[in-house]
């Protein structure tokens, strides 16, 4: 006979003969509209409500006797079961995004004047590139992560003179050929100093360009990007005038990178590999000697020694030798001062490198020659072919400026900040079905409301980063991607079919069980519903359970 919970009103028993439906729970659907489409649990169960409503609209009225004669004059019929399974569920919901370059640069008029030319949409812009011209006078693309902001001539110094110099080393200005077209050294050296080898090469650059033989570099001529670009847009037409600062183009940064040059002349050995540089590493070796890295923006110009030497050199020479364990039996301090415990501590790191590089000098004098500065987080990635005897500036390996991959741009309802809050991972799905990881790497700190709309609510923008883009999207620079978010999860649950449940009269829910030919029904909490399956508590995964 069949076992109602107390609560619930039971359809008359039937005999049975089980067969097997394995239910699908492994997808995960996703909507395609572009607003927030969240499931929703509570009109799942209204639906399911209204589908058993018959059954129990019929039986309300049956007391015990009245189901067990039931029983007696019902004729048996084959049911349909499935195994309710235990599996991760989880409740989605969509909203929409656009597919996107992290790092965009707008270009702007340098001077008032003529615009003589500019560079066409689409076009591919590298190191070197003109991409505009306003009166004649060409703007060119340099890679780097510190903006022209003034004019630069001989014996200015700064993180944009060694921008410049970079640019020059890698176009291939940082040295001469002589008649047998081998390279000669030009005492050329990215150090961020505007000497007069740097002049030089500037002229260099200049013959090739047409322009007049300065050996300055005007803020105009130059502008600064984080690496190689496509033009997304163009702001201005060929003759038209334009005045400073006049939007011109839009270009999409494709990739963030810098060149490393080497500071010495002779014989270059690259000792590093892809990968971190960490301070105190050997970057290379020059005819043999090594050549130390310290991480930091500054340089190292000058030889130092105990009892002469102070300054922020000395500070952070002082600094990496502590980080590196060097540090005299720790009584040496970092305070800017040359003196015996720091010597000794020089003398501790050099005996440590001799043991493999026995041509480097030992004692307890700090020789600018042995190392070189290296910005912090540079990794090494493409490894440049350096030429044997190489001049000083010679480039070894570029490196990376940080993220320049493809995002995902939305904005969330401030009220709902929490479901895209900074390193939410979600799932992006591309319109052919592709769907690849993505994790929020960007939240605003200020809110935006739609001018359009004065009841619109507030909203955050939000910024995605993401692995890969599907190869036939790949060369779209605008495209609407939906994003799937997780709004519930519900790990290692019991689920089955939701069309398994069954309304009792007070309101509550069961499951109809099939067990050694005959079916009983269980009283069941309902929880998660997702994906045409709802978590149940109240029985074993493994249980046969009946369905329509």
């Amino acid at each position: 006979m069949n076992e109602l919970p107390p609560s619930a009103v039971t359809p008359p028993p039937v005999s049975t003969s089980e067969s097997h439906l394995s239910a699908s729970t492994q997808g995960v659907e996703t909507p395609e509209t572009a607003t927030r489409r969240p499931k929703q649990p509570l009109a799942a169960l209204l639906l399911l409500a209204a589908l058993v409503a018959v059954v129990v609209i019929g039986l309300q009225f049956l007391g015990g006797d009245e189901i067990d004669a039931a029983n007696e004059t019902t004729p048996a019929v084959t049911v349909k079961t499935v195994t309710a399974e235990q599996r991760d569920l989880v409740e989605t919901s969509t909203i929409e995004g656009t597919l996107g370059f992290a790092s965009e640069v707008m270009v702007v008029a340098p001077a008032a004047g003529m615009l003589t030319a500019l560079i066409d949409e689409g076009v591919s812009v590298s190191r070197n590139t003109v991409v505009a011209e306003v009166n004649a006078l060409p703007m060119v693309a340099f890679f780097g992560d510190t903006p022209m902001y003034r004019n630069l001539q001989r014996g200015d110094e700064g993180a944009d003179v060694a921008v410049i110099e970079a640019n020059l080393a890698a176009l291939g200005y940082h040295a001469t050929t002589d008649t047998d077209g081998e390279l000669e050294d030009t005492g050329f050296v990215v150090d961020g100093v505007f000497d007069s080898a740097t002049a030089e090469a500037v002229k260099r650059w200049q013959d090739d360009l047409r322009l007049e033989r300065t050996g300055e570099v005007a803020q105009g001529s130059v502008v600064i990007l984080p690496g190689p670009s496509s033009v997304a847009s163009i702001s201005a037409a060929v003759g038209g005038l334009v005045q400073p600062g006049a939007p011109l183009a839009i270009l999409n940064v494709e990739s963030a990178g810098a060149t490393f040059h080497a500071a010495h002349a002779g014989k270059i050995e690259l000792v590093a590999s892809r990968g971190p540089i960490r301070s105190g590493d050997v970057v290379y070796l020059v005819d043999d000697t090594p050549v130390v890295g310290i991480l930091t923006n500054d340089r190292f110009d000058r030889d130092l020694w105990w009892g002469v030497s102070e300054g922020s050199d000395v500070e952070n020479l002082e600094s990496f030798l502590v980080g590196a364990g060097y540090d005299a039996g720790g009584d040496l301090v970092i305070d800017q001062v040359y003196d015996g415990f720091t010597a000794e501590a020089v003398e501790d790191w050099k005996d440590d490198l001799s043991a493999e590089y026995r041509d480097i000098e030992v004692s307890g004098t700090f020789r600018a020659n042995d190392v070189i500065a290296v910005p912090a987080g540079t990794t090494v990635e493409q490894i440049a072919e350096v030429a044997d005897p190489a001049p000083s500036g010679a480039e070894l390996f570029s490196y990376s400026l940080g993220n320049t991959g493809r995002v995902v741009r939305t904005s969330v309802d401030v009220a709902d900040q929490a479901t895209l809050a900074l390193g939410t991972t979600v799932d992006i799905e591309f319109p052919d079905g592709t769907v690849v990881p993505g994790t929020v790497s960007f939240v605003a700190s200020a809110s935006t409301r739609d001018p359009m709309d004065p009841n619109a609510e507030p909203q955050l923008d939000v910024e995605i980063e993401i692995a890969s883009v599907p190869d036939d999207v790949a060369q779209l620079t605008v495209l609407t991607v939906d994003i799937v978010i997780v709004d519930r999860l519900a790990a290692g649950a019991t689920v089955v079919p939701a069309s398994a449940l069954v309304a009792t009269a007070d309101g509550g829910f069961a499951v109809e069980l099939l067990s050694e030919g005959t079916t009983s029904f269980v009283a069941v909490n309902p929880g998660l519903f997702a994906d045409g399956v709802v978590e149940v508590s109240g029985i074993e995964p493994g249980a046969a359970v009946v369905v329509p």
